[in-house]
């Protein structure tokens, strides 16, 4: 018999409060990102972890076209409290 034992809310300090609004989801070829406080870096990561777009931006709302395939990726917003990552998907 095995026995596991969950653990939750595995995160650094203060990062699980920023709220990062992102739409829509799954996205055509473009994706709005609102947060609290000014963006300073976002990324688009496919699921082999390659960085595949990369803004460096200074606004609190931004609107990106993405011009990948179809497929599920990883929207990593940067802000500075902190790093957030969100899964995201590109509709065919």
């Amino acid at each position: 018999m095995v026995d596991f034992n969950f653990v939750q809310g595995l995160a650094v300090n203060g990062v699980e409060d920023l709220v990062v609004r992102f739409y829509p989801n799954p996205f055509a070829e473009m994706i709005t990102i609102e947060a609290p406080q000014n963006i300073t870096r976002v990324r688009l990561i496919d699921i082999q972890g390659q960085v595949l777009y990369e803004l460096v931006g200074s606004d609190s709302v931004m609107d990106i076209y993405l011009d990948v395939s179809p497929g599920n990726y990883i929207l990593e917003v940067a802000l500075a409290e902190g790093i957030v990552r969100y899964p995201i998907i590109k509709k065919e």
